[in-house]
């Protein structure tokens, strides 16, 4: 290997594959390979660090930090049974306080809990798995990501429908089986 002395790698911001382990294990056989489930409104969330000897097709979003509670609530605001899916809410002192000069986006973001303190609300759907980690499986609303890059997709359909040629449009994102997603318009 070209880092003999590579010690850990830390990954985040874009789901990782199994074939991500794979080629971490061939080119770096006795580096730590860990994952962070990030975001810019409330820091390190979760953490994993990958066990290179298990065959996995993807990595959850790990467990999470000490002085971080992750809640998993249905459509009414309810914790979710074990295994069940629910948007991922974020507890932490590191949630940031809202949106610069957005209170509309704040507001729907941004909770207050008198017991608990700030609570992010991410828009990230998971479930919890039997080892106590957090699954990924989706987004609630019509952002992607691309390459670690946030894409909304209504924001595409509206462009694509001011073109006067254009009556309706669908945008939609796909994965092929190679885990890289793609844009499709119709």
């Amino acid at each position: 290997t070209q880092f003999p002395c590579l010690r850990l790698i830390l990954v985040g911001g874009e789901r990782i594959l199994g074939r991500d382990i794979l080629l971490a294990k061939n080119r770096f056989p006795t580096t730590v390979f860990s994952h962070f489930y990030s975001l810019t409104e409330s820091s390190v969330n979760t953490f994993a660090i990958i066990d290179h000897s298990r065959r996995v097709e993807s990595v959850t979003l790990g467990e999470p930090v000490p002085g971080v509670e992750i809640l998993l609530l249905d459509e009414e605001g309810e914790e979710v049974d074990e295994y069940q899916e629910g948007e991922i809410f974020i507890v932490c002192n590191h949630v940031a306080a809202g949106y610069w000069k957005n209170p509309g986006a704040t507001s729907g973001a941004f909770l207050y809990d008198e017991d608990m303190g700030r609570i992010y609300r991410t828009g990230d759907l998971g479930k919890l798995n039997l080892d106590g980690s957090i699954e990924f499986t989706g987004r609630k609303d019509h952002q992607v990501k691309i390459r670690g890059f946030r894409v909304e997709l209504t924001e595409i359909e509206q462009l694509l429908q001011s073109h006067d040629s254009v009556n309706e449009t669908v945008v939609n994102s796909f994965d092929p089986g190679d885990g890289e997603t793609r844009l499709c318009a119709y």
